[in-house]
């Protein structure tokens, strides 16, 4: 009974500390894609573990072109790789994505209607970015991450965050 105590209370010390040095950050972004060719407005999630390491989900939907609609969620893990003279932080960027790309097509006669398909791609994103605190809640993040999949693509932007 008393180990079973002991463990328990080891365990809610060990949440309490990651909890007390974890740091959840929100924001919206702004990215270019290339080979989705427009631009993508995106809504992040951040949980920093530590210093050295964090959590990101985003989901970024592109404006609409020739009728074809893109949607990227992305789940990823940053890692601060070195201090920029007190201006930022340089982190790189490793995680998993998945892009879900919705085409609509118009019937041209009374006897085809309008239809729409959908395709869904799976990969790996790598990249880096800087984090430069703007306040001590907020901050600016450009970055550049690749996609790695069956419709591989780069994406430049930034991302503006703020820390709850």
């Amino acid at each position: 009974m008393r180990t079973k105590q002991l463990t328990i209370i080891t365990v809610l010390l060990l949440f309490t500390s990651i909890a007390s040095k974890a740091q959840i950050k929100g924001g919206v972004g702004l990215n270019f894609a290339t080979d989705i060719n427009n631009i993508g407005i995106s809504v992040n999630g951040q949980y920093d573990i530590n210093k050295k390491l964090g959590a990101t989900a985003s989901f970024t939907y592109y404006l609409e072109n020739d009728n074809v609609n893109w949607y990227a969620f992305d789940f990823n893990a940053t890692y601060n790789l070195m201090d920029i003279g007190g201006m930022g932080k340089l982190y790189g960027i490793g995680g998993l994505n998945l892009t879900i790309v919705k085409v609509d097509i118009l019937g041209y006669y009374d006897w085809i209607g309008n239809t729409s398909t959908t395709d869904t791609n799976v990969g790996l994103n790598v990249g880096a970015g800087v984090n430069f605190d703007i306040t001590e809640k907020i901050s600016v993040a450009p970055e550049a991450v690749l996609t790695l999949s069956n419709g591989s693509y780069l994406r430049i932007g930034a991302r503006v965050m703020y820390a709850f």
